[in-house]
């Protein structure tokens, strides 16, 4: 939940309960960036890695360690100005190209 929880906040998590029997926890986040911060950080504890894949090009919120490359692909740095270093460090820009009709590489 929330930092601010609300009653429609609950209300909301019992019809996904309802909905949905097998979610066992729900979290609901104030933006997509966020979400996509918060994404990250469950992979990176789920799977042991540092390092991230993200698609080039693509809008992933504004967090410094994702906003970088946002327009061309494979521009890295080239428009990360104001972005400290080691936050671009371990995220790596994915052609989206790359992947397959099938979901692989």
């Amino acid at each position: 939940m929330t930092g601010l929880f609300h009653e429609y906040e609950l209300k909301l998590a019992q019809l996904v309960n309802r909905f949905m029997p097998a979610v066992e926890m729900f979290r609901m986040l104030g933006s997509g960036t966020e979400s996509a911060m918060a994404a990250i950080r469950a992979a990176r504890a789920f799977t042991g890695k540092a390092k991230v894949i993200k698609i080039g090009g693509a809008y992933h919120g504004w967090s410094d360690q994702l906003v970088f490359g946002l327009h061309i692909p494979g521009t890295g740095r080239r428009e990360a100005t104001g972005i400290p270093r080691g936050r671009t460090a371990r995220p790596r820009n994915a052609f989206p190209t790359i992947w397959d009709s099938s979901g692989g590489a």
